[in-house]
């Protein structure tokens, strides 16, 4: 039985890496790195330690965790003009709500983050629970996340759904035991590792979600 439902952040909720991505590929293009979808595939939802030993082993580069994070705050207003929540969100919150399943949040950003941007689109309230990188030893695609989740939730991983924009999650969700779900981008076209795949948030209704 359905119990609680666990989002991803960035991907699902808002359609950060699409802008944050577009941005760094011409900042790599600069250091003669060109990211591919086979790359991005395997970058989406990694820490950014993790992003930047992939992208300095790949391409042969030195980049630092805080060329990244320099290169990002000079992206600041372009990303703020630009961020807007995925369509079909709101909608599917107020049906959770309604049949009183518990909501989380479970990403590898940094939660003063998430809770900002929560709070930035009024969805901060909405959330029994909010998990970021510095509440886990080891972020996705270790299941150490999920296993939190569940336990501060009350549920077992059993009665949990995983809506995931990335491999990296799925996988640590399907370690954990609970049903998942992958929302298709240009990034990643089809995850067969999913219970279920869809295009669009506004696919989700709660028959789709009460039959996984």
């Amino acid at each position: 039985m359905l119990k609680a439902v666990i989002f991803d952040f960035d991907g699902v909720i808002q359609n950060f890496p699409e802008l944050v991505w577009r941005e760094r590929k011409v900042f790599l293009k600069n250091h003669k790195a060109q990211l591919e979808k086979s790359d991005l595939e395997i970058l989406l939802g990694l820490a950014l330690s993790e992003q930047v030993t992939y992208i300095n082993k790949k391409f042969k580069l030195s980049l630092t965790e805080d060329d990244f994070k320099k290169h990002r705050e000079s992206i600041a207003d372009i990303i703020e003009k630009e961020l807007k929540i995925l369509e079909g969100i709101k909608g599917l919150i107020q049906t959770l709500k309604k049949k009183k399943i518990k909501m989380a949040i479970a990403s590898n950003k940094p939660k003063a983050a998430i809770e900002r941007d929560l709070k930035k689109f009024k969805l901060y309230s909405k959330f029994d629970l909010i998990l970021g990188k510095e509440d886990v030893a080891k972020p996705k695609p270790d299941p150490e996340m999920f296993f939190i989740a569940a336990k501060k939730l009350k549920v077992s991983p059993e009665e949990c759904i995983m809506i995931e924009d990335a491999i990296h999650g799925i996988k640590g969700a399907k370690k954990a035991g609970m049903k998942t779900i992958g929302l298709c981008s240009s990034f990643h076209s089809s995850f067969k590792e999913a219970d279920l795949c869809i295009q669009s948030i506004k696919e989700l209704s709660w028959k789709k979600l009460s039959s996984l």
